[in-house]
């Protein structure tokens, strides 16, 4: 069958995690949507693929965003777009939005034709994730019970090479 092929970086793995992030942060995860269509030679009438729109459905939808993705780019045969998929992590909590792209794959002209589907999964601690304060507290203790000894015993050899 001649007609575009929707591909992406993700083939083979409708999930994309954004794993851990901390409250107030940023993430980005790159992706790229391809048209795999091999059909050289055809009309690209039959084989350009066109990016009509997405959407974001889910508690925390709001949360994401696109960076670099234009609706109705128009994908030639073995063409790429590549963007960013943005978590702003203003809130605490587990978050599963999903993200659909709306193609014109298998459509009639001018309507829309097949959607790919993604989750986006990520959790936002309410606290870093960087060293706690006990720790850098005992970490500081340390490091000063060290320079307090080095300090005392320079002290000693200076009184015995008096």
């Amino acid at each position: 069958m001649v007609s575009p092929e929707f591909g992406s970086s993700f083939d083979g793995d409708p999930i994309i995690d954004f794993s851990n992030v901390n409250l107030g942060e940023r993430k980005a995860i790159e992706m790229t949507i391809r048209n795999d269509s091999d059909s050289i030679g055809s009309s690209s009438a039959l084989t350009d693929l066109t990016l009509k729109g997405f959407s974001f459905v889910g508690e925390g939808a709001d949360l994401f965003s696109l960076t670099g993705f234009t609706i109705d780019t128009v994908l030639g045969e073995l063409e790429s777009i590549t963007f960013d998929i943005n978590f702003n992590a203003l809130m605490a909590g587990a978050f599963d939005v999903n993200l659909s792209f709306i193609t014109d794959q298998f459509a009639l002209p001018g309507e829309n034709g097949e959607a790919f589907s993604f989750a986006l999964l990520a959790n936002v601690n309410e606290t870093s994730d960087s060293v706690s304060s006990p720790a850098m507290a005992g970490l500081f203790l340390s490091s000063f019970a060290v320079f307090y000894g080095l300090r005392r015993r320079q002290a000693r050899l200076a009184k015995v090479n008096e």
